[in-house]
């Protein structure tokens, strides 16, 4: 989920709940490194991933061991190789599986 859509949720949640908001951006990234170092999501300071935060740092643990695999586990994999778009057919089925 992207930063924006992030900001929007979150204050949204906790004007209902408590009618406050968040001071300014900073105060919303303290909360947010809080909440990483406790686990409860995954946000990196890194160029390439500091606009996505991992809500369900669970299901990115078990994205990344289904990626990372041998072909007898995952029977997309071959020679070591993962197609792209056999990656996205495998998240997608993953999804859908998981809720269920």
């Amino acid at each position: 989920m992207c930063f924006v859509r992030i900001r929007a949720l979150v204050s949204e949640r906790i004007k209902s709940i408590h009618n406050v908001t968040f001071r300014d951006i900073d105060e919303l990234n303290q909360a947010t490194q809080f909440l990483h170092d406790n686990g409860v999501l995954l946000h990196y300071q890194d160029v390439s991933l500091s606009n996505l935060y991992f809500l369900d740092p669970q299901w990115l643990c078990d994205m990344l061991a289904h990626v990372i695999t041998i072909s007898p586990v995952n029977m997309y994999v071959k020679n070591g190789m993962y197609l792209r778009l056999l990656l996205a057919v495998c998240v997608f089925s993953y999804r859908l599986c998981s809720c269920l």
